[in-house]
């Protein structure tokens, strides 16, 4: 796979395990094992996990740093609009007086009907 130079290697921890090839430290995006080398393994179907539940797959211990914050996301986002708005200068209200003048007719007498 091309890889362009410069980016380095990716961010695979130690725990990461490879889905094609089933070994650690790599995605399988990455993988430069061979279709012919690659170990197969049958996975228990989704029926088969319901009707027995110790073939249910071990899930990792990793949680994404964003879970293990207190606050949430939208919280702070919130909070950045908040002071947005508290910077911007407020605009001055357009009048709706009576006297001013438009271009758009403001006449509001009943339209009448086309003859038929």
């Amino acid at each position: 796979m091309y890889r362009r130079p410069g980016t380095g290697r990716s961010k695979a921890s130690a725990d990461t395990l490879c889905q094609k090839c089933l070994n650690r430290g790599h995605y399988s995006y990455e993988c430069t094992v061979s279709a012919q080398q690659r170990p197969y393994k049958s996975r228990p179907s989704r029926t088969q996990q319901l009707l027995n539940p110790q073939l249910k797959p071990k899930l990792t211990t990793e949680v994404p740093n964003d879970l293990l914050r207190k606050k949430g996301i939208a919280d702070e986002i919130l909070a950045k609009k908040e002071e947005e708005r508290g910077r911007k200068s407020r605009k001055p209200s357009r009048s709706y007086s009576s006297g001013s003048v438009s271009t758009i007719s403001t006449n509001r007498s009943p339209s009448r009907s086309p003859p038929r």
